[in-house]
């Protein structure tokens, strides 16, 4: 860091390469600059740590325009690749950029798209761990739809078609696995009440639905994440609420019940295990396979709501649970 400058509290990321080295990603800014958002002119600093030999630590920069997100990061064995989205300019920019754990940019010869098309709901992950060779599961949108793409190393497309919008999306172990909250008719004979469900959906490898089911409870779901497990199944993680949520005034809490539930190889889900309550703003979940049988659920919140400089509080949960207990 530069004397005269600062990080951001946002934009600030961790990712983990295959040789287990882990990139640290922030926004540095200068300090006279008020922060505005994404529009803030600024530079993003990548990190690379071996946890093994602090001293190897490298940084290098990438120097932020106007209106450029970064919206993908593609870890490799020793590389990884940058997905930013932009506005058009008179000198496009391709994407990816690629690097190596050496914080040096590596040449490519093939590309997915320019940055100005890559939509804010781009979405991009290789089908296997850490390696291209099998390809990558990628979801774009154009003219108003999203697309899921099947593509190849070089980022050529083999199979395409239409995506529903989405909750959440897992691509690990060469599964496709997305899921949907929509607001359903509580019953045939009362149409107008609604109820938010949780569908759930598994694609074949020509990317066609081969099964879907709804992840059933008698409450409001309000936000979903799952992860694919090695035999083929899912753990989905659900944060209901009895009631919907509707703007009272007092600034209170919302109540969240947060529940795991298993789905079998053979498509059939299991009861949901309520995992924990929590009264929180602006939460946050996700999943982490832990590769021994183990999943880990993150949940992060405000636990006291900002009412002035020095106010805002935030908590961290993370419960970790063998799958064959769900």
């Amino acid at each position: 860091m530069q004397p005269n400058e600062t990080l951001s509290d946002i934009d600030f990321g961790v990712f983990t390469l295959g040789n287990g080295k882990i990139v640290v990603r922030a926004r540095a800014l200068g300090k006279s600059k008020a922060y505005t958002g994404n529009n803030t002119l600024g530079q993003d600093l990548f990190i690379i740590d071996d946890p093994t030999d602090c001293s190897s630590l490298k940084t290098f920069r990438v120097q932020q325009q106007e209106h450029r997100v970064l919206l993908a990061f593609i870890p490799y064995q020793n590389t990884f690749d940058l997905i930013y989205r932009s506005r058009p300019t008179e000198n496009l920019q391709k994407a990816p950029q690629r690097y190596n754990d050496q914080g040096e940019q590596v040449q490519l010869d093939s590309f997915l798209c320019n940055e100005h098309e890559v939509s804010p709901k781009f979405r991009i992950a290789t089908i296997k761990p850490y390696d291209s060779s099998a390809g990558y599961i990628a979801i774009n949108g154009t003219n108003y739809q999203l697309v899921l793409r099947q593509l190849d190393s070089r980022f050529e497309t083999i199979i395409e078609t239409p995506i529903d919008e989405f909750e959440s999306l897992s691509t690990a172990h060469g599964n496709i696995t997305y899921c949907q909250i929509t607001s359903d008719a509580i019953s045939d004979i009362n149409k107008n009440e609604k109820q938010q469900r949780c569908h759930c959906h598994f694609l074949d490898a020509k990317l066609n639905k081969k099964a879907t089911f709804m992840v059933a409870k008698n409450k409001h779901a309000r936000q979903a994440v799952l992860s694919n497990l090695p035999n083929g199944g899912a753990v989905i993680a659900v944060a209901y609420e009895d009631k919907p949520n509707v703007k009272t005034g007092n600034n209170d809490p919302d109540v969240k019940q947060y529940y795991l539930q298993l789905i079998d190889t053979d498509r059939k889900s299991r009861e949901p295990v309520m995992i924990t309550e929590k009264s929180i703003w602006n939460h946050k979940m996700k999943l982490f396979d832990m590769g021994n049988g183990q999943i880990c659920f993150y949940i992060g919140g405000e636990t006291v709501h900002f009412k002035g400089p020095g106010t805002l509080k935030y908590g961290v949960w993370i419960h970790c649970v063998n799958v064959s207990d769900l």
